[in-house]
């Protein structure tokens, strides 16, 4: 076959994180109008595979082509605008929107009236209807998503998808929610969509689906392509011995395993909410596999969370800014405290802790009406409106910064710094530098932008690369997508999209760090007593926390701080030599502040609450 008889075509894509490599070398090619199975078993790189094709990750080698084009595919807009589709696992749909709403999001149609740009109603209504009705679905495009079950959450996203044109759908586990009734109607509609020469790239685990849907099958194993097949070349037992990659004589051996004593009882178990799960028991032995098992909306989830001791209540959003929901949401509030007083009463706390955000309004309030003593933290130096609201009913207030003291009720607020990951604390500097490839003889700037990066930083720090690298060794954080794989080959300079379990060995081997100032982010480099220098968020796309933050670690000697508006190369280049060369004032400062065990103030003040 010729490279244009493939509606997509991916060739010898590699993807490494940290101590792994996710995908090696891996090729995909997807012919149009037919259903093409992805199989493996749990970290065969499926997944990796999807969102690399999908614009959520960027491959470190390998290239991509749609109808013999090859292409460059830098996010998920990007991707849309390719004739990609993906619909998740785990549905994020916006809950308070309706249907049409959430099928047409971020292309909501608008009229003009008088010169005013209004939200085109009629025409959203009946595109969405079409849609519908060329999918053969009877879902009401004026219902709020937040009415709907799961499985039709998910049939919208289908919506979605066939709404934007999209000639390649990706569907990742599409019936791990849905019924057989409701498999059938998925199975239709991909027929339907077959017909019309859409492909589609079907991840499940379910076996029997992949031999009834699909047309062919990959399978993936250890981030390799084991093979691609005719599905009606394969079978149960083919499919799962190359999953594996070894004969499966006995995929179900007998249980020679005895359980032990009983470890966990659950008797007459029921919600708060009536209409919630009732009288569950149920008993768990030691050394046991309890499965728990039931339909969308049998309440499995629920009944979990609640023996996690997980309680959702209701509650509205604080806006600054004018908005319809401004009416509406002063009554969830309501409802969210007579929720919040009923488990307050029954779970009978000794100490109410808020770290913050609307969520926490009512609870906070009907801690008080229950004369339950209520603790919260500010991690900014100015408290948000939430807060502001619940300090009132709060006994004591902990915050991060010196200046926030004199913002806060007198006897109230207490300078305890904020409690950071304890791991951190732990990093091994010989595994960071085995990890990067570094050696011993310079030292090391770690430079971190956030989870999803900052440009400015970015640009900053790679156009200082060539007078950086003279003096230092550098790790940089940039953020999805952010790698510049023009520069992996520069020694001394190692990229990564973000860091998981191995910041801690990062944290150990750097010397100084760049960083944003987002309060939790340099409250870690104060634990760890690590020079640093601050770029904090423009005013222009915030309310100013982090310029507020930044300039407080300036005025206390921990950090120094140069504003997104004036970063400049030469700026960037001198900031980092003082900061290096000044590193043991720095270092000192931060030893002698007085937020040196911040766990242990605020667990010192929850204590003496409880006792009260």
């Amino acid at each position: 076959m010729s490279n244009s008889e493939y509606v997509l075509e991916a060739v010898n894509l590699t993807k490494t994180f940290p101590g792994v490599k996710a995908l090696d070398q891996v090729s995909l090619r997807v012919r149009p109008g037919t259903v093409h199975a992805l199989m493996g078993e749990n970290g065969a790189g499926k997944s990796t595979l999807m969102k690399c094709i999908y614009g959520i990750y960027s491959p470190d080698e390998g290239s991509i082509s749609i109808n013999g084009k090859q292409v460059s595919i830098t996010s998920p807009r990007n991707a849309m605008d390719q004739g990609i589709a993906m619909i998740h696992q785990e549905l994020h749909p916006v809950r308070p929107q309706t249907v049409a709403e959430n099928i047409f999001l971020g292309r909501i149609p608008y009229k003009k009236v008088a010169g005013v740009r209004w939200v085109d109603k009629e025409r959203l209504i009946k595109d969405t209807e079409e849609v519908f009705k060329k999918l053969g679905l009877d879902i009401n495009p004026k219902q709020k998503v937040a009415e709907l079950s799961t499985s039709y959450c998910q049939l919208i996203e289908i919506a979605r998808s066939v709404s934007i044109g999209a000639k390649i759908v990706i569907m990742d586990e599409p019936t791990s929610s849905l019924t057989e009734t409701e498999t059938a109607i998925l199975f239709r509609i991909i027929n339907q969509l077959k017909n019309e020469n859409v492909a589609i790239i079907y991840i499940s685990h379910k076996i029997d689906e992949i031999l009834q849907i699909s047309d062919d099958i990959t399978i993936m194993r250890d981030g390799q392509n084991v093979g691609t097949w005719s599905a009606s070349e394969m079978t149960t037992d083919t499919i799962v011995n190359k999953m594996v990659g070894r004969e499966m004589t006995d995929r179900f051996p007998p249980k020679k395993h005895t359980p032990g004593a009983e470890y966990l009882k659950v008797e007459n178990f029921t919600s708060t909410n009536p209409h919630s799960f009732k009288n569950v028991s149920f008993s768990v032995k030691k050394g046991e596999i309890f499965g728990i098992g039931g339909l969308v909306g049998s309440q499995r989830s629920e009944l979990m969370e609640a023996l996690f001791g997980l309680h959702g209540i209701s509650s509205g959003k604080l806006r600054r800014y004018f908005s319809l929901q401004n009416f509406t949401d002063p009554f969830r509030v309501i409802k969210g405290f007579g929720e919040a007083r009923k488990l307050i009463k029954g779970l009978k706390p000794d100490v109410i802790f808020s770290k913050g955000g609307f969520v926490s309004v009512p609870v906070v309030l009907a801690g008080k009406r229950c004369k339950v003593p209520v603790i919260i933290h500010e991690s900014d130096m100015t408290p948000g409106l939430a807060n502001k609201l619940a300090i009132p009913s709060a006994v004591k207030v902990c915050c991060n910064f010196p200046e926030t003291l004199d913002a806060l009720p007198e006897g109230k607020a207490v300078l305890t710094g904020s409690p950071i990951r304890q791991e951190l604390l732990t990093g091994d500097k010989d595994a960071a530098r085995k990890m990067c490839g570094f050696t011993d003889e310079k030292p090391v700037i770690l430079v971190i932008g956030g989870s999803l990066g900052a440009v400015a930083v970015n640009e900053a720090v790679r156009a200082a690369l060539p007078e950086l690298l003279k003096q230092f060794q550098i790790i940089h954080l940039c953020g999805k997508g952010k790698v510049d794989h023009s520069l992996k080959e520069i020694k001394g300079y190692c990229q990564f999209e973000y860091i998981k379990n191995e910041l801690r060995d990062l944290f150990a081997l750097a010397d100084v760090v760049i960083s944003r100032a987002g309060a939790n982010a340099i409250c870690e480099l104060l634990a760890l007593r690590k020079p640093n220098l601050l770029i904090p968020l423009s005013a222009r796309a915030s309310r100013g926390d982090q310029i507020l933050n930044a300039h407080s670690f300036e005025r206390q000697g921990f950090s120094l701080v140069i504003e997104e508006e004036q970063l400049t190369n030469a700026t960037l280049l001198d900031a980092v030599h003082n900061l290096y060369e000044n590193r043991e004032q720095f270092i000192n400062a931060m030893h002698n502040s007085g937020q040196q065990d911040p766990i242990a103030t605020i667990i010192g003040l929850i204590e003496e609450a409880a006792t009260k």
